[in-house]
This record gives C-alpha cells, sequence and structure tokens, in this order.
C-alpha cells in the first residue's frame, strides 16, 4: 500500500475521533481520497459507511447530504 494512501485513512480517523460536526466532515474528506487513491482500501470503506451511519443517526446531516456524490 501506498504510504500517502495511509496516511490519508490515518487524517480521516483522527478527525472521526473528535466526534464533532467538523470532524465527521473532514473525516469523509480524507477517507474519500484515501480511497481515491486506492479503490481496494477496505478499511476506508469501513471507516467512511461509519462515518455516514454517524453523521446521519445524529443528526448532523440530512440524508440528502449524506447520499450525495463527493
Amino acid at each position: 500500500m501506498d504510504p500517502e494512501t495511509y496516511l490519508l485513512y490515518l487524517k480521516g480517523m483522527y478527525y472521526w475521533d473528535k466526534r464533532t460536526a467538523d470532524g465527521f466532515q473532514k473525516a469523509k474528506k480524507y477517507l474519500n481520497q484515501a480511497i481515491d487513491k486506492d479503490l481496494t482500501f477496505a478499511l476506508a470503506y469501513s471507516a467512511l459507511a461509519g462515518n455516514y451511519v454517524i453523521l446521519s443517526s445524529c443528526s448532523l446531516a440530512s440524508t440528502h447530504c449524506v447520499l450525495q456524490t463527493p
């Protein structure tokens, strides 16, 4: 795996762990970047799915916002 891709994943997880609306949005950005660099990076997909669940279930974003393409 490309180290830059893993670093993007780690940045996403860092912001995800902040558990704030802004943190979840930043996590989404970094996780999508990691996926764009490596379409087979399962950890990034899994983290992004969890991010979407939190965003929608905590009313931090509407379902429409969560399902929009980046």
